[in-house]
């Protein structure tokens, strides 16, 4: 159930993305053009560097290499994000299924 829901978000998200971006094309790009759109790109890159700060510690603690993840947070941002929140489910998951493995990490 704690992969669901991230998973589910996940998914409905990033065909949202697609479906926005196949729509929009290269003329959707020229809204950053406008003061407050590269205000919304700023708080956006704020947003993704605070993100990339808490996957690469939060994955260092579970053993997953926050590489892929941190390479799409700039290109997709939240996308990024989301599919980290479900290989962390997986992960967590995993973990509890095998308490050795749990004890382990633990020491």
């Amino acid at each position: 159930m704690r992969t669901l829901f991230p998973l589910a978000t996940l998914t409905a998200f990033s065909l949202l993305t697609i479906e926005l971006a196949w729509k929009a094309g290269l003329s959707g790009v020229a809204v950053f053009a406008e003061p407050w759109g590269i205000q919304v790109l700023l708080d956006l890159a704020i947003a993704c560097c605070f993100t990339g700060a808490w996957i690469r510690a939060d994955a260092r603690k579970l053993g997953i290499s926050p590489t892929p993840f941190l390479l799409l947070l700039p290109l997709v941002g939240s996308i990024g994000a989301l599919a980290y929140l479900v290989r962390r489910s997986l992960a967590k998951r995993t973990a509890s299924s095998h308490p050795m493995v749990a004890t382990a990490k633990a020491l």
